[in-house]
């Protein structure tokens, strides 16, 4: 919804993922039940709606469960994000971000 009451004909979400060992408590992290549990398809527009969602690498099959849950269609990658500095990740140094 907006402010005015409408649905989304574009919907991206960039989900504050949780990790079972990070170290950042600086943020509010949410679970994928957590995230599940947003009202997403009522915020879409009946007559269709394109829904994007940011995911790391090793959340991808959280984000296509996601789709499943809130009984969407899950099309595949729509960009690639290449990040110019590297990031700390719990075995390698990630450096994409996909939105699906």
């Amino acid at each position: 919804f907006n402010a005015e009451g409408r649905k989304m004909q574009l919907l991206v979400v960039n989900p504050p993922w949780s990790y079972r060992n990070s170290t950042v408590k600086d943020l509010d992290r949410w679970s994928v039940e957590q995230l599940a549990n947003l009202p997403v398809p009522s915020m879409l527009a009946p007559e269709g709606a394109i829904v994007l969602i940011w995911a790391p690498s090793p959340k991808i099959d959280d984000a296509i469960s996601l789709f499943q849950k809130w009984h969407l269609s899950y099309h595949g990658v729509a960009f690639v994000w290449l990040k110019e500095k590297e990031t700390f990740g719990l075995m390698t140094r990630p450096i994409f971000e996909f939105c699906l």
